[in-house]
């Protein structure tokens, strides 16, 4: 295991690569401020994947967010649209964006209003069929296997996986 230095992050040497899989976010809370928020969830994906494209990668996968889009009037959707934008034009031969809904998983560190978002959506989850099944909760272990078939199977250019899709 190598410990990352975001901070130094072009010093990183990776070997050479065919696929690069990037799941770095974090939220407005957690990193202090708006601008911090960015600089982890824009700055930082897009200099990995610039890192990524000179060691070789032809596939990027990245997880966004539902919802993701660079005009949302909401930071967190705007900065992952903004992330996204800058991860097609860098030139991948394949990019594959998976948008899932709010995440459900094992965490690190327990924060009180997720667990309760996690015992909510476990209960409605089921309820929500139809156009509203793209707002049920995704599973971290699902995301994980839909990027993985994703850089197997995933055709040249900007392949979108919405939220429903991820399993």
């Amino acid at each position: 295991m190598q410990r990352v230095d975001f901070e130094r992050l072009e010093e990183l040497a990776l070997p050479g690569v065919d696929d690069a899989f990037c799941c770095l976010g974090t939220t407005r809370r957690d990193a202090g401020s708006a601008a911090a928020f960015r600089r982890v969830d824009l700055d930082y994906v897009v200099a990995f994947a610039r890192l990524a494209k000179r060691a070789g990668a032809q596939r990027f996968m990245l997880v966004s967010s539902l919802s993701a889009s660079a005009g949302s009037p909401f930071l967190y959707t705007r900065t992952k649209g903004e992330s996204e934008a800058a991860i097609r034009a860098i030139g991948f031969t394949t990019v594959v964006i998976l948008r899932p809904s709010f995440l459900v998983g094992d965490r690190t560190r327990a924060r009180l209003g997720e667990g309760v978002a996690i015992g909510v959506f476990r209960v409605i989850g089921p309820l929500l069929v139809g156009p509203l099944r793209r707002y049920a909760a995704v599973d971290a272990s699902a995301v994980a296997r839909t990027l993985i078939s994703a850089a197997a199977t995933a055709p040249a250019g900007v392949t979108v996986v919405e939220s429903e899709r991820i399993g």
